[in-house]
């Protein structure tokens, strides 16, 4: 259960992010069923456990399977930040078993197998 209330969205509401294979993420109002704004993410296929919203709604994260991490603003549907995680085995890749942000929003953690 998520407990933020995103930008757009009405008191009571809960957003809701889908349309993953199209690299587009939508927030819907989910009372009015009206789709609220769009981010569109220039990432490779998503990681389906990396999907992450901070305390608030203001940032969505996800990692892609290009070892990259995501952060967007919600405020704007910016990219506001990427970084490419470093290889740690002969494994190109890592499969990403959850993602979270830290309660005040300034930290992600997240939990990596990479093989």
């Amino acid at each position: 259960m998520y407990t933020f209330g995103a930008p757009g969205t009405a008191p009571g509401t809960r957003p809701a992010f889908g349309a993953k294979f199209e690299r587009r993420f939508k927030l819907w109002n989910i009372e009015s069923g009206e789709a609220v704004s769009t981010i569109n993410a220039d990432a490779g296929s998503i990681r389906d456990q990396s999907f992450t919203v901070s305390p608030g709604g203001r940032y969505l994260s996800f990692l892609d399977n290009d070892n990259e991490m995501f952060v967007f603003d919600r405020s704007s549907n910016d990219l506001a930040g990427k970084v490419r995680l470093p290889r740690k085995s002969n494994v190109g890749y890592f499969n990403c078993e959850s993602m979270q942000f830290s309660d005040d929003g300034s930290e992600i953690a997240a939990l990596l197998d990479s093989g």
